[in-house]
């Protein structure tokens, strides 16, 4: 990944509201990146969570999909960089490192920098990368267990 630089944080209080070394003027997005689904209620259910994370984050909060839905990669980097932007952070809500995140993601976001040499790309981690995705685990075990429902009538 020679043109894309890694983000190290992706929350709010984390660190990437404060990158040094970034001239004035320049304007920064965040790109939430999903699998993509042909489910509608999978759709659904990612454009509310992006919703509750802008509700968060005042920044631009763009989001786009590396397969089967839109807007793809390419097209919601298109978007955030005609819009203005010239810092991106791309951010993939995957759980763990696998071929996507390691391989492809990286492949087509090289593709984009050089399509769009004068803007910055970053590009985020797997969430299980966070220490802070342990909490979030521990918070939907104890949720979990108490709202779980036996499967085909076993209790």
């Amino acid at each position: 990944m020679k043109g894309i630089k890694h983000a190290l944080s992706f929350a709010p209080g984390l660190g990437i509201e404060h990158v040094s070394g970034r001239p004035e003027g320049t304007s920064e997005a965040i790109i939430l990146l999903g699998h993509g689904s042909r489910e509608q209620t999978s759709m659904d259910a990612f454009q509310s969570f992006v919703s509750l994370y802008r509700a968060e984050d005042k920044r631009a909060i763009y989001f786009g999909f590396l397969e089967l839905s839109s807007p793809s990669i390419p097209e919601v980097i298109d978007r955030a960089v005609g819009d203005g932007a010239t810092h991106l952070w791309v951010l993939p809500l995957f759980l763990f490192p696998g071929r996507h995140i390691l391989c492809h993601i990286p492949q087509i976001l090289e593709e984009q920098q050089k399509r769009h040499p004068n803007v910055v790309i970053y590009y985020g981690k797997a969430i299980c990368s966070y220490p802070q995705a342990a909490r979030l685990l521990a918070v939907m075990v104890r949720e979990g267990l108490q709202a779980a429902l036996p499967i085909g009538g076993m209790r």
